[in-house]
């Protein structure tokens, strides 16, 4: 599990060598960093306003782009 103040780039490495489904559970700004660098190659660009108990899905495609399937903010869990 990433620590809040982490460099994303660790884990963006590491998930590029990776190559079944896994779940990435950790803490702001961590997270938000991780799926903006991902994203768009910047982790200062924030896409995403992440809430606690916030999930994203992300795919990576064929060539190693990744791309947001769906976010589900905790307010609509009941």
């Amino acid at each position: 599990m990433p620590n809040p103040l982490d460099d994303p780039k660790t884990w963006a490495n590491e998930l590029s060598t990776i190559e079944q489904d896994l779940m990435l559970v950790g803490h702001l700004p961590h997270l938000s960093k991780l799926v903006s660098l991902l994203l768009t190659g910047r982790e200062d660009v924030e896409l995403i306003a992440f809430r606690m108990g916030g999930v994203v899905c992300l795919e990576r495609d064929e060539e190693g782009r990744w791309r947001l399937l769906w976010a589900l903010r905790p307010e609509l869990v009941k």
